[in-house]
């Protein structure tokens, strides 16, 4: 065999083998090392083979092995310099608190930018060499050139949340990039805080974290200019009004998001539809965070709903949001909203759970009820709903008990669940076994004075 799996062969057949496992196999974890074994033995038999280098280097790449991976991308770069973009992005993933891998990564991803440029011009339909120029571009927190490139794959390739196909791997792939690119142009706007020491390697991180949000600002908002031009050439252009709304998201400009996305004639568009229910859902995510701002997330949910009736995100806001704020207008939104029939299992599981802090066992019974048929297995449904029927005025002790068996059937060390069967046991008189589903509850929930009381009981028995 010119290339054993177990041993040293011809230095182009391992590669190829490699190549070929890659193509054909599931990825476990014994493929990945007969993978690896193969790519080291093309790159030990011919250290000249660029190509063999820059699949080991990829293969410790993918394993998080950076330092092994820049060695062999570094000598596949001389010959092939696409490569240079893989060595740029490991730079980025190594960091560093002096800034050393940052500017290495910056020159690789100059370099590979620059390649690209040169290869797009003299094969104008790879898409492949765009994206990459794309990923370079972002690397450089060139967002809006970024952008601008993806924007133009999207419409060459005419993606959109309305076909009915799925995606081609062009598509995917840019779909996907589409999404890091705001995901990092995002997080670079608002960085998260981390340590507050004085150190100068947090001093030079926090500068560096302030120097990119500038950068990032600045470039989004070439992006929206850009995106604002191409809207007053063509109207009628549904992705350029969504990349538009996506980069007013990145500012918090929720309002204006909504404008430009209704001006494309929401309710003729599958895809615009779907973008304003993402951007109604975000500004109500963001008002959320206020206890003061009750009424406008009312309204934002009232305007969800209207847009996705029976949509799950703005039902069960509702919910949450109604057993926190008692008030008429919450409740008369989610009356309306129920009386539509599509309210799923976890809205009507919040509204019995809140009925039963209430000590509304009436209204608990009638929610546990409906969610226990929409969702019969949901185990903390079947908890719930065992707990209202065995305190109602009326009490089913027999259906309770069998309800909270089935939830310990699928969780059977749920302190939780045990304290609901010991205190139904206590109901019924069934001493032993209350005591030691209660006995269980104690140790790991802590002090509770309904277990404590029922405890008591017990023991006097």
């Amino acid at each position: 065999m010119l290339a054993p799996d177990d041993k040293l062969g011809y230095p182009d057949a391992h590669y190829w083998r490699a190549r070929y496992l890659l193509a054909t196999r599931d990825r476990n974890q014994k493929d990945t090392v007969t993978v690896l074994h193969h790519a080291e033995r093309a790159v030990r038999g011919n250290p000249d083979n660029a190509a063999a280098q820059e699949l080991l280097g990829r293969l410790h790449l993918a394993a998080g092995q950076y330092d092994k991976a820049l060695i062999h991308l570094a000598l596949a770069a001389d010959e092939n310099a696409s490569v240079r973009l893989a060595m740029a992005q490991t730079y980025r993933l190594i960091g560093s608190s002096d800034g050393t891998h940052q500017a290495k990564a910056n020159s690789e991803a100059v370099r590979a930018a620059e390649y690209f440029t040169q290869q797009i011009q003299l094969n104008p339909d790879r898409a492949d060499f765009r994206i990459a120029l794309a990923q370079a571009k972002k690397l450089l927190r060139e967002y809006a050139d970024s952008i601008k490139i993806l924007a133009g794959e999207v419409e060459r390739l005419q993606i959109s949340s309305d076909a009915e196909e799925p995606p081609t791997q062009e598509q995917a792939a840019v779909k996907a990039e589409m999404k890091d690119l705001y995901r990092q142009w995002y997080l670079a706007i608002h960085p998260k805080t981390g340590s507050t020491g004085t150190s100068s390697s947090n001093a030079n991180l926090q500068l560096d974290a302030q120097k990119s949000r500038r950068e990032a600002f600045s470039q989004s908002e070439l992006a929206s200019e850009y995106f604002i031009r191409r809207l007053r050439a063509t109207p009628t252009n549904a992705n350029c009004r969504i990349r538009l709304a996506e980069l007013f998201l990145l500012h918090e400009r929720y309002k204006d998001a909504v404008s430009i996305i209704e001006e494309g004639a929401v309710g003729n568009s599958k895809m615009l539809d779907k973008a304003l229910i993402n951007v109604y859902q975000q500004w109500y995510v963001h008002l959320a965070q206020d206890d003061s701002n009750v009424e406008s997330c009312l309204t934002i949910l009232q305007r969800l709903l209207d847009l996705d009736v029976g949509g799950r995100f703005a039902l069960t806001q509702l919910a949450l949001l109604s057993g926190e704020v008692k008030s008429a207008a919450t409740d008369a939104v989610l009356k309306r909203a129920l009386s539509q029939g599509t309210a799923p299992a976890t809205v009507h599981l919040i509204l019995g759970s809140n009925a039963i802090r209430d000590d509304d066992l009436e209204k608990a019974t009638f929610h546990l009820e409906q969610a226990h048929r929409l969702n019969p297995k949901l185990a903390t449904v079947l908890n719930n709903l065992a707990w209202a029927l065995a305190h109602a005025e009326t009490p089913d002790h027999s259906r309770a008990l069998m309800l909270v068996d089935a939830a310990l059937d699928s969780k059977p060390n749920n302190a939780e669940f045990r304290e609901t069967r010991g205190q139904i046991f206590a109901l019924m008189a069934r001493w032993e076994e209350a005591l030691a589903d209660l006995e269980f509850a104690l140790q790991r929930l802590g002090s509770r004075a309904g277990i404590h009381k029922t405890l008591s009981l017990v023991y006097a028995k």
